[in-house]
């Protein structure tokens, strides 16, 4: 501002001095050259609270503030160069300390020459208007770094202002969103939900709703926002609804994450096979669905409940006293074996295992109740078995596989089985130094490892003092630590191998007896026969009779030497020895034997014998044999009958010999089959009948007598079928 020349300072400072007073309508000053104070009006004196006497000759930058006296200096500076003012802010000091914000705009005063004389100053409070400008600055700073976005819409729900922080939060710029409906930015599923909310804010104005819903981004993408709206229409600043919008996408991330952890957790814990419960101030507060299989009570009678009400007495002290460290703070051990009484009384062994946790914002303890009832008795049943094994008058062994093999496990019997002074001695010794012969070890060890199982092996061993016997193993393979092993029991057959060789030795020697008395009676017989023969044509009369009973005896001694001989043959059968045996080639060919050489009796078949297989052996035709011999030769009648009749049944086969003669009592009904105490000659105590019951035995059959209707006996034989019991 251009300056005007004046009159003296005397005449000006008066002429200035009534006019501050009586015309400047703000605080005013001058200063001079040096920035002092010559003159300030009353405004400006009660603007700042000093006396005109503390103020006048006084340094303007007194009263500024550390941070303005440099600025102020600048400028200062500046306008005396430039001879113009401006109006600028600075921060005054009150007389009481606090701060005024004054805007200072000025004229500067020059004399002819062109020099500076004063400055005068027009000075303007602004501390409300900055302290409000602040406010605002403060304001749009929050707006603008803050991660909410301040939104207002209409009614209809069309947005009419939306904050900058869209941009940075949202991808949108504020124009692109403003005038348009939320609704079409909002994913279809939430439409509803922004509709409802937006009804409720227009029904209660006094009240703020929060709902969360999907908003679009600008790369097309769904964020979860969180909108606090709240109406104020009919407001003199904002007319419309105010929605303070947070993007919840993380949190909304996290929260879907916790609840399929929870649901996840949820879903183990119910499914468990375990009982899991939480228990607070001594109380059941949740029990999954095993609890209530474990315990036999529903999830309703046993929340609430004291958690040791479940218990065995006998442990009730030590749990309660276990959960009270716990809840003070110490650390009891976190697993221990407990027992637990279910509904119907029945105790079952628990592994409890306990741990600390928030249950609904409460500590709280979590326990899990594994049913280790099973095992517990497995293991005692272990210890029994254990206990057991040491005892057996068995050898029980475990070693490991291989030609030579190493023992792992041994019983006492083993020890005193090999002559060792310990298990430890025996342990020194490889499986195979046991062995008689070194190379049956390896061919067993083998065969072992293969087929897994080896039952009743009868091999030839040695004791550590160097005997010799005989021992029968069964042993089975197994995978134990990622290696073979074989566990196995072993007797001491020494005794019954010496028992069997000696048997057999006599089996042997009867069978030779056997053949040679057989042999050399019956070529004696055959001369009785033939020279009886021969002198029959040179005796007449009486002496015929005595031939003849010199030739039925011979006759008779031949077929008790063939009965001898079966006798000896079934001695030495067993039952291994049975085969398929055609029951009708059998009984045809004895059938035609005995009508041969009995032509005075009847022998007839009923039918037809089936045409099937039976367990026997070659000796099945002494059998029949036999039976029909005794029909016709203990038969009382002149002409003796034999009626036979063979039936096919579903494991059996049945063959009823009848006869007509003088029957059998029932008292002899049964004894008719034994080897009898008076002789061969003594009724019911023949061998040929013996012979018949011990094959029958031997072919897993069976034979009996009943009475023939009107006269007679019937000999009823059962024979199991080949193709049912082969």
């Amino acid at each position: 501002m251009e300056s005007e020349p004046r009159g003296s300072d005397a005449e000006w400072d008066n002429t200035a001095e009534s006019m501050l007073r009586e015309f400047a309508p703000h605080p005013y000053q001058s200063l001079n050259e040096a920035g002092e104070i010559c003159a300030v009006n009353d405004a400006w004196v009660e603007m700042l609270g000093y006396d005109r006497e503390e103020v006048v000759g006084e340094p303007f930058e007194t009263f500024l503030t550390a941070d303005s006296t440099e600025r102020f200096q600048s400028l200062f500076r500046e306008c005396k160069t430039n001879e113009e003012g401006r109006g600028v802010d600075f921060e005054l000091v009150h007389a009481d300390g606090h701060r005024v914000v004054v805007s200072l705009a000025g004229q500067i005063e020059c004399d002819d020459s062109g020099a500076f004389v004063r400055a005068h100053c027009q000075c303007y409070d602004v501390t409300e208007r900055r302290q409000r400008e602040r406010e605002l600055e403060r304001y749009e700073a929050l707006v603008e770094n803050s991660t909410d976005i301040p939104t207002v819409i209409d009614t209809d729900g069309r947005i009419t202002y939306v904050s900058p922080t869209v941009q940075r939060v949202l991808g949108h710029e504020p124009e692109e969103l403003t005038g348009e409906v939320a609704s079409e930015f909002v994913h279809p599923d939430d439409h509803e939900t922004m509709t409802e909310a937006l009804e409720s804010v227009q029904a209660e104005p006094s009240e703020a709703h929060t709902v969360e819903l999907r908003f679009r981004r600008a790369d097309g993408s769904w964020g979860w926002i969180e909108a606090r709206m709240r109406s104020l229409l009919d407001d003199d600043v904002i007319d419309g609804i105010i929605v303070n919008t947070r993007e919840v996408t993380e949190r909304k991330e996290r929260e879907r994450e916790l609840d399929e952890q929870r649901q996840k957790y949820s879903t183990l814990v119910e499914q468990s096979h375990e009982g899991v419960v939480i228990v607070q101030e001594k109380e059941f507060k949740f029990v999954n669905q095993a609890m209530t299989e474990l315990t036999g009570q529903e999830k309703t009678s046993l929340l609430g409940r004291p958690f040791y009400e479940i218990m065995a007495p006998e442990y009730r002290d030590l749990v309660q006293q276990r959960y009270e460290q716990r809840v003070g703070g110490e650390r009891p051990p976190q697993e221990y074996d407990i027992e637990i009484v279910t509904a119907d009384g029945e105790r079952r062994h628990i592994e409890l295992e306990v741990s600390r946790i928030t249950y609904r914002g409460e500590p709280a303890t979590m326990a899990t109740f594994n049913d280790i009832t099973e095992r517990k008795e497995r293991e005692q049943a272990l210890e029994r078995y254990e206990a057991l094994v040491e005892n057996l008058p068995i050898g029980v062994y475990q070693n490991t596989a291989g030609p030579d093999g190493e023992f792992t496990l041994l019983n006492d019997a083993m020890v005193e089985m090999f002559n060792a002074d310990s298990k430890a001695h025996l342990r020194e010794q490889t499986v195979r130094d046991l062995y008689v012969d070194p190379e049956r070890r390896k061919a067993f060890s083998d065969r072992l490892a293969e087929q897994g199982i080896v039952e009743d092996e009868e091999l030839r061993l040695e004791t550590l003092t160097g005997e010799e016997m005989w021992g029968a193993v069964t042993a089975i393979a197994r995978e134990v630590d990622d290696r073979t092993v074989f566990d196995g029991a072993i007797q001491d057959i020494t005794e019954r191998k010496e028992y069997e060789q000696e048997l057999q030795e006599q089996r042997d020697n009867l069978d030779m007896l056997n053949q040679v008395l057989r042999h050399d009676i019956r070529n004696d017989l055959q001369l009785v026969t033939a020279y009886t023969d021969l002198i029959s044509d040179h005796i007449d009369g009486e002496g015929q009779e005595h031939i003849e009973t010199v030739r039925e005896s011979a006759e008779h001694a031949v077929e008790l030497t063939r009965t001898a001989r079966d006798m000896a043959d079934v001695m030495l059968t067993s039952a291994e020895d049975r085969q398929r045996v055609s029951l009708r080639d059998t009984l045809e060919r004895e059938l035609e034997e005995v009508r041969s050489t009995h032509t005075e009796a009847v022998v007839t078949i009923n039918g037809t014998v089936p045409a099937v297989d039976v367990l026997a052996n070659d000796m099945l035709d002494s059998v029949f044999r036999n039976l029909l011999k005794n029909a016709i030769q203990h038969n009382d009648k002149d002409v003796p009958e034999v009626d036979i009749t063979a039936t096919d049944g579903s494991e059996n086969v049945t063959v009823r010999v009848a006869d007509n003669g003088p029957g059998v009592p029932d008292e002899q009904k049964e004894a008719i089959f034994g080897k009898g105490e008076k002789g061969l000659e003594s009724d019911g105590t023949g061998i040929g009948l013996y012979l018949v019951k011990t094959l029958i035995d031997t072919y897993g059959g069976t034979v009996s007598v009943e009475d023939n209707e009107p006269d007679g006996a019937v000999f009823v034989v059962e024979l199991p079928r080949a193709d049912v019991h082969g």
